[in-house]
């Protein structure tokens, strides 16, 4: 196993954070859930290519919200230009063509895999943020 990687995963060990761990080719994935509020779990996954020196690392909020309603989508843009603003110093947040929103980090990790793992926690805690403001522009109004 590469040095990085072999890093991180005792890193993990280190915190006792089980991870889903799938090896590819050219990079290791790692599956977990956050939770978010009782019944809403968030899910992610960090990659990082196989490298001993240094590798990419990426950390993926996935399914943040959705915006199906095409009459939201410019206020939804708006709420994710906002974050991305006032909370883009480590984290980007984006809507795919679906409607899926996500927040992304990606940078260079090197055998010191603490820092990269501070983003990780850092991300957290920018969810409890931008999630609500999020629902609020999702809202149905009744």
């Amino acid at each position: 196993m590469d040095q990085i990687n072999q890093q991180f995963q005792d890193l993990l060990g280190q915190k006792n954070i089980k991870l889903k761990m799938v090896e590819e080719e050219s990079q290791w994935s790692y599956f977990g859930k956050i939770p978010y509020q009782k019944d809403r779990l968030i899910d992610f996954v960090i990659t990082l290519s196989k490298s001993d020196e240094m590798a990419v690392g990426q950390i993926v909020f996935n399914n943040l919200a959705y915006c199906l309603d095409e009459t939201k989508k410019a206020d939804v843009f708006g709420a994710i230009n906002e974050g991305n603003v006032s909370m883009g110093l480590f984290y980007y947040m984006a809507m795919e063509n679906d409607g899926r929103i996500f927040m992304r980090h990606v940078t260079n990790v090197t055998t010191d895999v603490e820092p990269f793992f501070s983003t990780l926690r850092i991300g957290n805690r920018l969810l409890k943020h931008f999630i609500p403001q999020l629902d609020s522009v999702l809202a149905v109004e009744e």
